[in-house]
């Protein structure tokens, strides 16, 4: 419950504050300087910061970095665009270079958000050493960090499956949660996405703790 009146404070502050900035600068059109819309995303990006500073001391580091985000791939945007629209036609240079950084900047952010991270991707090593006398092949699986087990997680899993490893060490930092009722709710998905896949290996499967992962 905090955590859900601080995140709609803190977007509801921005929101303010976008708005307001937008009316000032649209009262004071002629002046419309460069060094107003640097101040205006000063002035954010300070209200941002602190905003993030308190997501961070309710739900940790991870979840702080996200709101951070929606500053830069959300708020700054429809700034931008908003600028462009105040420019209009009779600064179409203004106008269409905000508009064109503002496109930019949504463009990073489909893709920082929706396309990269559901990018599986599965890395190969060989490594030769002595000590070992047959072939070995080995998994491991390191730092999920979700926040929601689900297709993603158990697809990566299975990925894992596929290679047929001997043996599969598991590194930590599972999941990313910082309360303890939602930790355990995402440890329990997690686990029954283990026991579906008949996740082991011949020689076993070992896992230890991470940063984030809670007893």
């Amino acid at each position: 419950m905090v955590m859900l009146m601080i995140v709609v404070a803190y977007h509801t502050i921005l929101l303010i504050l976008l708005s307001i900035s937008l009316y000032h600068l649209r009262q004071h059109r002629p002046l419309m300087s460069l060094r107003r819309v640097v101040a205006a995303l000063y002035l954010i990006g300070m209200i941002a910061l602190i905003g993030t500073t308190g997501v961070a001391v309710a739900a940790g580091r991870f979840h702080a970095i996200r709101y951070l985000a929606y500053v830069v791939f959300v708020y700054i945007p429809l700034l931008l665009l908003g600028l462009s629209v105040l420019y209009g036609k009779r600064q179409w240079r203004w106008s269409t270079g905000y508009a064109l950084v503002s496109l930019v900047i949504i463009a990073i952010g489909i893709y920082a958000f929706f396309i990269e991270p559901w990018q599986l991707e599965t890395n190969r090593f060989v490594i030769y050493t002595p000590k070992i006398e047959r072939r070995l092949r080995i998994a491991i699986v390191a730092d999920l960090q979700t926040d929601a087990v689900g297709t993603y997680e158990e697809n990566a899993l299975r990925r894992v499956l596929s290679g047929h490893p001997d043996l599969i060490l598991m590194t930590g930092d599972y999941i990313q949660q910082h309360h303890w009722d939602d930790y355990h709710r995402e440890g329990r998905r997690l686990n029954a996405i283990l026991k579906r896949i008949d996740f082991r290996a011949p020689l076993g499967v070992y896992a230890v703790q991470g940063d984030t992962d809670k007893l």
